[in-house]
This record gives C-alpha cells, structure tokens and sequence, in this order.
C-alpha cells in the first residue's frame, strides 16, 4: 500500500498536465468533428456500470517492461512463427518484418521441441503466428496435433494470430484447443487490396469470425487504426461489423512506421480522431472487454493514446506507460499487472500482480 501511493504521489502531476493537454488537444478544431468531456464521461459511465474498478495492465516476454511498478520476465510469454520470416503478402506496413522479432518453428516436430525448451527455462504460454499465405491465412491447420499435445504436456496459454479463416481451419483449430484466436478485421476493401494485397472484402474478416465462433473458439479481434498510410478509412465500419458478433474482447492498435516499409514515414492518426474512435469503441461494445495493443509509436504519441485509453473506458493496456498508470490510480482503478498477451485477460483475468 505504501508503494502504490510513492507511484501515485510521483505521477500526480504529470497526470494532471496531460489532463490539460490531451483536453486541449481534444478540442481543437481542426477537424470537422471534435469530442470533448461530455463524450469521455458517456464512455465513462459506460465502463462503472458493466465492469469491476480494475484496469488490467498486459507486459508479455517479447517486449522489455522494467518500472519501479512492475518487471516482467522475457520468457514468462513468447512469440512463435510457424513460417519462420517467410509471408506470402508482404503487406506495406509490416513487410514481414514483425516475424523477424519470433522464436522460428516451421514445423510441428519443431513447435513440440521450441515448446519443451520454453517450459524447461520457465514459460507459461505463447503467441502463435506466422506469415500469411496467398489468401491471408495463417497456415495453422498442420499444427493442430502439435498444439493440442503441448497444451495436454504443459499447461500453456496459447492464442494465435490466424488470418482469414475457413471451415477447414476453424475445425483444426478447435482440434488444437487455442485460447484465444486473434484475427486484424479490416473495414475497408481499398485498404486490403492496396496495403495488404489481398483480394478480400470486409465481409471476409467477419465470416471467419463467426466460423470460429461456431467452433466455440473465443475470438479477439484487433483492429489496426490508421492501417491505410496513417489514415482512418474503414475502421469504424469494422467495428459497427464487429459489435454484431459474438467476440470475447476488443484490441485496438495504432499503425506504426516501421523501417525498412513502405510506411516507413507515416504519420498516425492525430489524437481527436482516436479519441472519437475509443469512446465509439466504449459504446458499441458495452460489455465487452476493450484493450489497447501493445503496438502504437512511441514517444509523447504513446503516452497521450494510452491516457485517452484510460479516459475513454479501456479495460486494459499493453506496456502503459508512467501516465497511464497513474491516471488509473487517480481514477479510482486497481492495477493488475499480468505477463501474457493483453487478449487474454478478457478470457481469464489476471491475478498476478496488483499495484
């Protein structure tokens, strides 16, 4: 108790300056739409009516979290690529450079043996992923056995990205037994065929939604703001489409330029736009756990994002930063912090670590 109010203490301040700033910011009208308080206190009042006091903070392996809060442990959750580096897509904001960063594991003799080797050193769970084909799924349906085993041998959580998802895939994956499936809905046609060259429709995301759904697999759907070169174009549609299934959480993310891309230089969404997304987001999906990613920019962009966050009704962050936390406190949430991916609290909320 002593920590938590020295974190608190620490943070009051800077709390109170981004108050004003992000207000500030929020009102400005270079938009044609603006939010101010009123529509951060509907979002509010939204999250006190369906959800306990508790904010839910995920700081998975992959990522190096160390705070005079909490530090996380580099294997306590890792990321796996059943593809290694290879991606059939090569879409224009990742390229396949976000594989680089995964444990390789290109067939399921290999899983089992990588899965071994993370249980001996301490590991509880991992993200399974994998470049996509031509027709944007991940190729899944191979490891179905291998999974199931090693959830049956070690007990891990295990959630995969899956890309679009036919029958055949749905039912391997109910044969695996995965937590949580993952999948990025896109609302836009233009930007899938533009920047993820693939020739799908919105509509394809959310048929494979509802064809794990009808495998009783719990779905977390991400949505990519700002996907289409920093700009906002069909994401609200996505998640109109999205409030009319049956999903187990929420996770939106923030596009970020990554070298070496040919979105090595965007700009993302200015903050108003984002506001106005959270607080719609708050809305549609009232008794929906909501979650903000773990991948946004970094800098003053993050720590302004994960306050609107808080604002706006969230029930959990990747990786917060110094703001976000104290913001919470101020707020009146307990923080917990859990080392898995950020979907899964939504599923099976974390007790590890309470601040």
């Amino acid at each position: 108790m002593v920590r938590h109010k020295l974190m608190v203490d620490s943070v009051r301040a800077a709390v109170s300056g981004y108050q004003g700033a992000v207000s500030g910011c929020l009102e400005r009208q270079g938009s044609k739409k603006t939010l101010t308080g009123m529509g951060f206190d509907s979002a509010w009042a939204v999250r006190k009516e369906s959800f306990p006091d508790v904010v839910y903070f995920s700081t998975p392996g992959f990522i190096r979290y160390d705070t005079e809060w909490h530090k996380n442990s580099s294997l306590d959750f890792v990321s796996v690529s059943i593809t290694g580096k290879a991606c059939s897509l090569g879409c224009d904001h990742c390229n396949g450079h976000i594989l680089n960063r995964m444990v390789p594991a290109t067939t399921p003799a290999q899983l089992a043996s990588v899965a071994d080797k993370l249980a001996a050193r301490g590991c509880r769970g991992f993200l399974l992923s994998g470049g996509a084909d031509e027709n944007g799924s991940v190729p899944l349906g191979d490891f179905a056995e291998a999974v199931r085993d090693i959830k049956r041998k070690h007990g891990f959580c295990i959630v995969a990205h899956t890309g679009l998802v036919d029958d055949f895939l749905a039912s391997r994956l109910a044969v695996a037994g995965i937590d949580a499936a993952m999948i990025d809905v896109i609302g836009s046609r233009s930007t899938i065929r533009r920047v993820c060259h693939l020739d799908a429709s919105p509509d394809s995301y959310i048929a494979s939604i509802r064809r794990l759904r009808a495998h009783n697999i719990p779905v977390a759907p991400h949505v990519v703001l700002g996907l289409d070169y920093g700009r906002l174009r069909g994401e609200i549609h996505a998640l109109r489409a999205l409030s009319t299934c049956d999903i187990q959480a929420l996770v939106l993310v923030v596009i970020i330029p990554v070298a070496g891309t040919r979105m090595a230089h965007v700009s993302p969404p200015e903050l108003p736009q984002l506001a106005e997304i959270f607080v719609l987001a708050r809305r549609l999906f009232p008794k929906t756990r909501i979650s903000l990613g773990c991948a946004r920019p970094a800098g003053k962009y993050k720590s302004d994002v994960e306050v609107l966050a808080i604002r706006a009704g969230f029930n959990g962050i990747a990786f917060p930063g110094r703001e976000a936390v104290g913001l919470a406190a101020e707020l009146g949430l307990r923080a917990m912090f859990s080392d898995v991916c950020c979907a899964l609290s939504a599923f099976e909320p974390p007790a590890e670590r309470h601040v």
